[in-house]
């Protein structure tokens, strides 16, 4: 998940969201962690 990406209302129920996303279900990245991976595959399916 982009942490850019999502939002809440508020701070603190926001952040608490994404540690359980990521100690869950699966990763919370960057904006520029997920454009330099799909960067990668475009390079790597050439």
């Amino acid at each position: 998940m982009v942490r850019e990406c999502v939002g809440d209302r508020h701070p603190e129920p926001h952040e608490a969201n994404l540690f359980d996303i990521n100690s869950k279900y699966g990763d919370v990245v960057s904006k520029a962690e997920a454009l330099e991976y799909l960067r990668n595959l475009a390079v790597a399916s050439r």
